[in-house]
């Protein structure tokens, strides 16, 4: 069996910014528009500086996040809901704090709640897919990438891990289904050739898995899952000499490689 790495981080994680503009541009724009509420009493007789509406503080939240202030930054997008109940781009990242903070089931009802507000932004459906992801509900991670893919069917990345959740259900065929219209859309990313080549692998299309390897392998000439994988691959079809061949590149990189020559050699033991 091949042996199956942590998930992929992502590449980044998504940032704000091009939402925060939108809202800025959309504040701005509204010259008729009443301006948002601010909280009384107490509040009122704080500096103006700490009086900041809803849009200022998401850009503070986003700072204090950037700076991995995570505690305070949740404080500023709480603040920023309390002035403004329906700034969806609040609420989104909050969540994508909780999320860097581990707290999943709060960062996936803040999705939901700027997917409520905003249904048709694909990086909210996304974003709490990827959470879905991490509770192991893997049935509403497809369905929400599945919903960024409609609504965004140019990004690569909702195929990415849609494709994922296939394979981590046993869904081979929709699997590399997905991962193959990633590598449409993005052809350098070395990380969708890996996670098509395992899934190969795991539904025993051993050549085409080695095939894979050496794509992610030419984009990536560290990934030493890579080298790993498709050793064990070489071997499973025979090509024990191949197979060397990437151990030795694994000890070049600087790991150790004693559990995969045992299971190499357990392999060959059921040839």
């Amino acid at each position: 069996m091949l042996n199956y790495p942590t998930m992929p981080t992502l590449p980044k994680m998504l940032t704000s910014l091009p939402i925060l503009l939108a809202t800025l541009l959309a504040i701005a724009c509204t010259s008729d528009a009443t301006p948002p509420s601010l909280p009384t009493a107490a509040s009122t007789q704080q500096p103006a500086a700490t009086r900041l509406p809803s849009s200022d503080r998401v850009v503070a939240g986003v700072e204090l996040f950037d700076a991995g202030a995570f505690g305070a930054a949740v404080g500023e997008f709480d603040a920023a809901i309390a002035l403004d109940p329906d700034d969806a781009v609040a609420f989104f990242e909050r969540g994508q704090t909780y999320m860097a903070l581990g707290e999943l089931e709060r960062a996936i009802a803040d999705y939901g709640e700027a997917i409520r507000l905003e249904p048709g932004e694909f990086r909210f459906h996304y974003r709490r897919g990827y959470a879905y992801i991490d509770t192991d509900d893997l049935e509403a991670a497809i369905i929400d990438f599945s919903e960024a893919i409609r609504l965004a069917p140019g990004d690569s990345s909702s195929y990415f891990e849609r494709g994922y959740s296939y394979t981590e259900l046993g869904d081979y065929p929709r699997a590399i289904a997905d991962f193959t219209e990633a590598i449409r859309l993005d052809p350098a990313d070395a990380d969708v050739y890996f996670e098509r080549a395992y899934t190969y692998g795991a539904s025993g299309q051993y050549q085409l898995a080695v095939q894979d390897y050496g794509e992610a392998i030419r984009l990536n000439d560290g990934m030493v899952d890579a080298y790993w994988d498709r050793a064990l691959a070489q071997t499973r079809l025979g090509n024990d000499q191949a197979a060397q061949a990437d151990l030795d590149r694994i000890v070049e990189l600087g790991w150790d490689v004693a559990e995969l020559e045992l299971e190499i050699d357990e392999i060959k033991g059921q040839r």
